[in-house]
């Protein structure tokens, strides 16, 4: 009877002490790491990058069912050092990084108020034509940056030399208070980030993407699961505040602008305050009417020459 008691005792035992045992997490599986790398959105500080990296690893954490980290970038180096390492698997970049990094393929574009993009302004002018050779504050993005303000944001109405040497800045809450301090005459940043004149308000720019930075971080449904994740998430106080399917064709005039395909004077109202004109011709020589005659004119019909005068002697 005391060995059946003990029998028993050990039998409900057993499913208690198993629940009481948390599940192991499998062997050798690491965190993945998003990363946060768009300038030109305006964050109050590193803290609200770090903030906006959290909540993006907290969607795709949720979606996949794995531990993901955030973590936030002040350079495009050091992320793309990272990259290399293999210690960043996501990241959200600006989308001229996007075009830029080809082989980093898009997994959700971000919107802000449902919208995929917004439009900049110049800010610290009347016009165009006032900022004419004054130092800007630009924003350091990639290799293309002279081509994105040329050529996307100016839409090839103005040359690369037409604003003086810029002040090199890290992010648009730099870049505002560079021209705040009086180190920089304007900026170019998204419309409603702005303090002070603007002189021009541009076309909408496509807002950042997310993309994967390293090949084998998912594969197949992962990805569909990771965009359907970042969709469903909650960004709140972030300069973006969701996440929509990728289109290619959004991309189409900012790839065309920073690949040369765009980079012409498009047929259009100049956005320019005071458009070019051309110099008024001047004549071949003083007071002629038209081109010089190759030949002198012959006589009009019935024009005739009196006889020349007879011998006097």
């Amino acid at each position: 009877m005391r060995s059946l008691i003990f029998a028993l005792i050990a039998l409900l035992a057993l499913p208690l002490s198993a629940t009481a045992q948390p599940e192991a997490a499998p062997q050798g599986e690491a965190p993945l790491v998003v990363g946060v790398y768009a300038p030109r959105l305006r964050f109050a500080n590193s803290l609200a990058r770090n903030r906006l990296a959290e909540q993006l690893a907290d969607a795709l954490s949720a979606g996949l069912g794995r531990p993901v980290k955030g973590r936030g970038f002040v350079s495009a180096t050091e992320l793309k050092n990272q990259v290399n390492a293999g210690a960043v698997h996501f990241a959200l970049v600006e989308a001229q990084t996007h075009v830029e990094q080809p082989q980093w393929p898009a997994l959700a574009q971000s919107t802000r108020g449902g919208h995929p993009s917004r439009p900049m302004v110049l800010t610290g002018g009347a016009s165009v034509s006032a900022l004419a050779g004054a130092s800007l504050a630009e924003i350091t993005v990639g290799a293309k940056d002279d081509w994105f303000r040329t050529h996307y944001l100016m839409q090839s109405q103005v040359t690369p030399g037409y604003f003086g040497a810029g002040k090199a800045a890290r992010d648009a809450q730099g870049a505002l208070s560079l021209v705040s301090l009086g180190k920089a005459r304007g900026a170019f940043v998204y419309q409603g980030d702005q303090a002070g004149p603007v002189a021009l308000t541009t076309r909408a720019v496509p807002l950042p993407v997310i993309v994967i930075t390293a090949r084998d971080a998912l594969s197949g449904e992962l990805k569909q699961q990771a965009a359907r994740a970042l969709q469903a998430g909650r960004y709140p106080g972030a300069p973006v505040d969701g996440f929509m399917p990728y289109n290619t064709a959004l991309m189409g005039p900012l790839r065309g602008a920073l690949t040369g395909a765009l980079a012409r004077r498009p047929q259009h109202t100049p956005l320019m305050a005071t458009p070019e004109r051309p110099a008024p011709e001047i004549p071949a020589y003083p007071g002629a009417l038209g081109p010089l005659p190759l030949s002198p004119p012959s006589p009009g019909a019935g024009f005739s020459l009196p006889p020349p005068p007879g011998d006097l002697l």
